[in-house]
């Protein structure tokens, strides 16, 4: 009824797979650039903090 040449085989069993994996490959390197982006922001906020007056380590009775 349909007739599957050499070229569609090869398309389906090796071409498409790559083009699977390359897919995936795009979206974990996606996701790895956003958590280093975001681990960097959260780094910089930890050293802004950190810093005397400013954020959580400042004490209560200081005043500015």
């Amino acid at each position: 009824m349909f007739g599957v040449g050499v070229v569609e085989v090869l398309l389906v069993c090796l071409v498409l797979p790559f083009v699977g994996l390359f897919v995936l490959y795009a979206v974990i390197r996606m996701a790895v650039r956003d958590g280093s982006v975001d681990a960097g922001r959260r780094t910089d906020a930890e050293r802004v903090r950190s810093q005397i007056g400013v954020g959580r380590e400042r004490s209560p009775n200081t005043r500015r």
